[in-house]
């Protein structure tokens, strides 16, 4: 089985096929959200800009997937694990994103994307047995 797919926001906004800067194409919009948009059909965050409505492309509001915390991060060996714990660990990683969708996942693979994850869902569950943890 393959490691879950974790990338880095802006790269998996790149690849995920509903990214895209709403000023490019309407230049009489104004900057929404620094040009970080979205056209996914569930994403719910954006800003009104008149009669219209533009998405916002958001890792904690990603129809995709889900931002990791630090305990993921390290559960799936994507950072090291320097042996303590810490008080932020819960807190989620906004730099990085899990991605959760089968059908992206199955896509994302199918272009030979691999992400940073280095361990299995198998391997993730050891790993927090190891560290006296449960999934």
């Amino acid at each position: 089985m393959d490691p879950v797919i974790i990338l880095e926001l802006n790269h998996f906004a790149n690849l995920c096929g509903h990214f895209y800067n709403a000023e490019y194409h309407d230049f009489y919009l104004p900057n929404c959200n620094n040009g970080y948009n979205c056209n996914h059909p569930d994403q719910e965050e954006g800003t009104e800009v008149g009669d219209r409505f533009i998405k916002s492309c958001y890792g904690w509001s990603c129809p995709l997937g889900y931002p990791p915390d630090q305990h993921d991060l390290k559960k799936y060996g994507v950072i090291e694990d320097d042996g303590e714990g810490e008080e932020d660990e819960e807190e989620a990683d906004f730099d990085y994103i899990v991605v959760s969708d089968p059908e992206t996942v199955r896509r994302l693979r199918e272009m030979g994307v691999t992400g940073l994850a280095t361990r299995t869902m198998e391997e993730a569950e050891a790993w927090e047995e190891s560290h006296g943890q449960k999934i």
